[in-house]
């Protein structure tokens, strides 16, 4: 299989409020359990650039290397700046601090 790699790219500022369903979308497309995809605004003014959205997951290892994968295929994505795993009755909860791309 080839990984997604599209050109890297911004999300328009009137569309941030799509994130979480974006992020859904991905998790339900790799068997994962959205928990919460929440952007985080606070501290940012004027004329930002990047967006830092928090984003908790359930599942399995296996789902998880597909979302990161589907993570890999939205342009906007700039970066993964941490991912934290915890280990909870009958599965895994995935935390993560992705930085999006604003234009």
């Amino acid at each position: 299989d080839t990984l997604p790699l599209p050109p890297k790219g911004k999300l328009a500022r009137a569309m941030i409020n799509n994130l979480p369903q974006n992020f859904a979308a991905s998790a339900t497309k790799s068997g994962m359990s959205l928990v919460m995809a929440r952007p985080d605004l606070s501290g940012l003014k004027g004329d930002f650039q990047t967006l830092p959205v928090n984003i908790v997951l359930r599942g399995g290892f296996i789902n998880f290397r597909k979302f990161l994968i589907g993570l890999g295929g939205m342009p906007y994505v700039q970066s993964i700046e941490e991912i934290s795993i915890q280990e909870i009755p009958d599965t895994k909860e995935f935390r993560l601090r992705v930085w999006v791309a604003i234009g």
